[in-house]
């Protein structure tokens, strides 16, 4: 994996992973680069290439997403019934801060139309995290407190 930086010409670095651990979706945030790999771990990376943090996440990562200090991550629940995606999230913050953390919100189940796959995952303008399917429903997070995802727009007319 390398990593140059736009805004600073001096930040530049270079790291293998472990033998048999490929790379298999990375994102950048604010402060942070994050990689999943094909052996389910998430790790997050200071700009200047330091390890801040390992993940290990209980099924098959299909994206990351990051946005300011936050990252969120879909991945494979389990094995869906005919044709059906059983799809988990979860977000993991960057911030490195003195006071005492409390727990990291548990991992929520994806909802998605039936027969559909995810299209897309990421965040709104305000740092909600949200995701688009094939039939053209939006989804957003209310809330990581509320375990659930609202239906939020319906594109598939547009078709």
């Amino acid at each position: 994996m390398n990593f140059k930086s736009w805004w600073d010409k001096n930040r530049e670095w270079q790291l293998e992973l472990p033998r048999r651990e490929i790379a298999e979706c990375v994102c950048a945030s604010t402060d942070t680069v994050a990689v999943a790999t094909s052996e389910r771990y998430i790790r997050m990376f200071s700009h200047g290439g330091a390890q801040l943090k390992l993940l290990s996440v209980p099924g098959q990562i299909v994206t990351i997403s990051a946005n300011l200090e936050q990252l969120f991550y879909i991945y494979h629940r389990a094995q869906g019934f005919e044709g059906e995606q059983y799809l988990s999230c979860g977000t993991i913050s960057s911030r490195r801060s003195r006071k005492k953390k409390g727990p990291q919100p548990l991992p929520q189940e994806i909802g998605l139309s039936a027969g559909s796959q995810l299209s897309w995952a990421g965040f709104t303008d305000e740092g909600t995290p949200a995701t688009y399917d094939t039939k053209g429903i939006v989804r957003i997070g209310k809330s990581f407190k509320s375990e659930r995802f609202l239906n939020y727009l319906f594109l598939s007319f547009l078709e």
